[in-house]
């Protein structure tokens, strides 16, 4: 596995989603951990199913029990073209109660740090938050987000549009803010 310690951090991109898992248990949910890495900082040419180590990066999930750490992630995608992998993992956790005091729990996942490159918030900490109510009957689930490509050449100053479907456990639109 690659150990993820380069002095400009390889995540782009991530994304914490969950869905409940009743048939399991009524407290039992799957965690999705996606992350997307800069291929040009891999050693070596990676494949599908290599599993990449991130040092600096920990799955908490909330309720004081041990963290995955560090946290080891499969490679599901690789896009040699526009530089980087794909790496995702499913984490099937089971809760002791449906929430925490009433309150849900609150799954994160942890890293250090964002890119030195960056313009905005350069080498802080990225931090993906979920809030896991497992005592409703719906299941909120944010499909992975993906890492949308946008024109950079000459076209880079026209308006450019992304279609991205949803709906909310009770089957209404949602309304997406892009950041």
């Amino acid at each position: 596995s690659l150990e993820d310690n380069d002095n400009d951090q390889s995540i782009l991109h991530g994304s914490l989603s969950w869905t409940k898992l009743p048939a399991v248990s009524r407290t039992t949910a799957s965690l999705r951990v996606e992350m997307t890495v800069d291929l040009p900082s891999q050693t070596r040419r990676r494949a599908i199913g290599d599993n990449i180590t991130l040092l600096d990066t920990r799955l908490s999930f909330g309720d004081g029990s041990t963290d995955v750490f560090p946290l080891t992630l499969p490679v599901v995608s690789i896009h040699e073209q526009l530089g980087y992998l794909v790496l995702r993992r499913d984490f099937v956790y089971t809760y002791r109660a449906a929430n925490s005091l009433s309150q849900p729990w609150v799954a994160t996942v942890d890293h250090c740090c964002r890119r030195s490159a960056l313009k905005n918030n350069a080498d802080t900490r990225m931090l993906l938050r979920a809030t896991l109510d497992l005592s409703n009957d719906g299941s909120p689930q944010m499909p992975t987000l993906a890492v949308f490509p946008m024109s950079t050449g000459s076209s880079v100053s026209q308006p450019q549009s992304l279609l991205l479907h949803g709906l909310a456990p009770d089957g209404h639109p949602v309304t997406w803010q892009l950041a």
